[in-house]
């Protein structure tokens, strides 16, 4: 029972690559928002809570 392995070519998609990194930031952006505290830390209407907020 000898059985060839084949090795596929490995190719990298650099489109998915990106996504994970844009992702992967988003992540540690929402986190530093919401645990952070800097959502509950800005006055409502101010420069800083609609600066949060588009970010």
């Amino acid at each position: 029972m000898n059985e060839i392995i084949t090795v596929k070519n490995k190719e990298r998609n650099y489109g998915i690559d990106l996504l994970r990194i844009i992702s992967m930031f988003y992540i540690l952006l929402l986190h530093c928002l919401g645990q952070g505290g800097l959502l509950e830390g800005t006055s409502v209407n101010s420069v800083q809570y609609n600066l949060v907020w588009f970010i």
